[in-house]
C-alpha cells in the first residue's frame, strides 16, 4: 500500500470564557473552529467545558470537548491533569487524554494518551516542553515545545 501524504494549510479560530470563583475554583466554556475550512475532518466544530481547582502551588483540571458535527452521534475527548509549581517558576505537569483516532486501515477507535511536561516561567516569558504517548499505539509519540514572551 502506497502512503499518500498531503500538505495541509488551515486557518480557523476559537472563542472561550473563563469564570473564576474565589481563590480556588474556575470553570470555562469554549467553541473551537469558528471558521469553516476545506478539511472539516481536521477542524470539526467543537464545544468544550472545563473545571479547575487550585490550591497553593497545585492545580487539578478536567475538561471535555464535544464534536458537534453529527448531533446524533457526537464525539467526545476527555482530559484530566495536574500541575505543580516548584519554586513558583518551574511547572511540572502530568495528564491523561481519551480520544478517538482512525488507524492506517481507516478503522475508527479510541486511544488513551499520557502526557508529561516541564516548563520555566518568569515575568519576561515562559518556555514549555512536553511529551505525549499513546498507551495503545506504542510508536505514537508527540513532543511539543513552546516559547512565550510577555509584553
Amino acid at each position: 500500500k502506497e502512503d499518500i501524504k498531503k500538505e495541509v494549510e488551515v486557518y480557523t479560530g476559537d472563542i472561550g470564557l473563563q469564570f473564576i470563583v474565589g481563590n480556588m475554583f474556575s470553570f470555562g466554556l469554549s467553541y473551537h473552529n469558528l471558521v469553516e475550512t476545506d478539511v472539516p475532518e481536521l477542524t470539526p466544530p467543537t464545544v468544550g467545558v472545563g473545571l479547575a481547582l487550585g490550591w497553593r502551588s497545585l492545580l487539578f483540571s478536567a475538561d471535555v470537548d464535544i464534536d458537534i458535527t453529527d448531533t446524533d452521534a457526537p464525539g467526545f475527548i476527555y482530559r484530566a491533569g495536574g500541575e505543580w509549581f516548584l519554586q513558583k517558576t518551574v511547572p511540572l505537569r502530568v495528564g491523561y487524554t481519551r480520544q478517538g483516532f482512525v488507524d492506517k486501515d481507516n478503522i475508527p477507535g479510541e486511544e488513551n494518551l499520557v502526557t508529561l511536561g516541564l516548563g520555566y516561567l518568569n515575568q519576561a516569558g515562559s518556555l514549555d516542553l512536553s511529551v505525549m504517548r499513546s498507551v495503545e499505539r506504542n510508536n505514537n509519540w508527540t513532543c511539543i515545545g513552546g516559547l512565550k514572551f510577555f509584553l
